[in-house]
C-alpha cells in the first residue's frame, strides 16, 4: 500500500483550478500508455528515417528498433512525469499521476516509477510478457485500486473530467500521425532519391 495506507478509490484530488480528479480507470490508463507507446514508435521511425538508414534495414530490424525506442522513453517518460505529472497521452485524457503524500513529484521517483511499468507493466516491450503484464496489472487494479510500480512508489494516478472534444482528438490524433509518418516517409524517399 501508499505510505499513508489511502487507496486511491478513497480519495479525490482537487487541481489548483477547482477541477475534482478521480482514480483514473484501466482502460484510460491503457489507452494513454498506448498513445504514448505509439507516438514514440512512429517519431522515433521519422528520426531514424532522416538520419539515412535503408528502407530495408528498418523493415527487417523494426521489432528491435521499436523496442529501443520504447526502452529509451523511460529516461523522456520520467521528465515529463516530474515536470508535468504527465505524458501528451495522459495530458489528452485528463490523467495526472501525483504524489500520495501531495508532495513533488521528482524525477528520480519518475525514474524509478517508469523503470517499474517498463519492466513489470510492459513485460520490457516483449510481445508475451506484455500481454502478461498488462492481465496482471489491470487484474490488480481493479482489485486492489492501484498498480504495484504506483503502490510501491506511493503514486496515485489521477483523472479529471475527459468530455467529448478530449475523445474526439484522442480518437483523431493517431491516425493523423500516421499519416504525417507516411508523408515523412514518402518525403525521405523522394529527397534520396534526387
Amino acid at each position: 500500500m501508499p505510505e499513508n495506507n489511502v487507496v486511491a478509490a478513497e480519495i479525490n484530488v482537487s487541481r489548483p483550478d477547482g477541477e475534482v480528479l478521480s482514480p483514473a480507470g484501466p482502460w484510460s490508463r491503457f489507452f494513454a500508455r498506448a498513445f504514448d507507446n505509439c507516438l514514440v514508435c512512429m517519431a522515433g521511425f521519422v528520426v531514424i528515417m532522416l538520419s539515412g538508414l535503408e528502407q530495408a534495414y528498418l523493415e527487417r530490424h523494426s521489432f528491435l528498433l521499436c523496442w529501443l525506442l520504447l526502452s529509451g522513453w523511460i529516461i523522456i517518460e520520467a521528465c515529463l512525469l516530474s515536470v508535468f505529472g504527465a505524458t501528451l497521452g495522459k495530458g489528452i485524457l485528463n490523467i495526472s499521476v501525483v504524489r500520495s503524500d501531495g508532495g513533488e513529484l521528482r524525477y528520480p521517483q519518475t525514474l524509478q516509477r517508469s523503470l517499474r511499468v517498463w519492466l513489470w507493466g510492459l513485460g520490457m516491450a516483449l510481445p508475451l510478457l506484455s500481454l502478461i503484464g498488462n492481465v496482471l496489472a489491470y487484474n490488480r487494479l481493479k482489485r486492489v485500486g492501484a498498480t504495484t510500480w504506483d503502490e510501491k512508489g506511493g503514486f496515485f494516478v489521477m483523472q479529471g473530467p475527459i468530455g467529448f472534444w478530449r475523445i474526439f482528438f484522442f480518437i483523431i490524433a493517431i491516425p493523423l500521425v500516421w499519416v504525417g509518418l507516411v508523408l515523412m516517409s514518402l518525403a525521405v524517399q523522394l529527397v534520396r532519391a534526387i
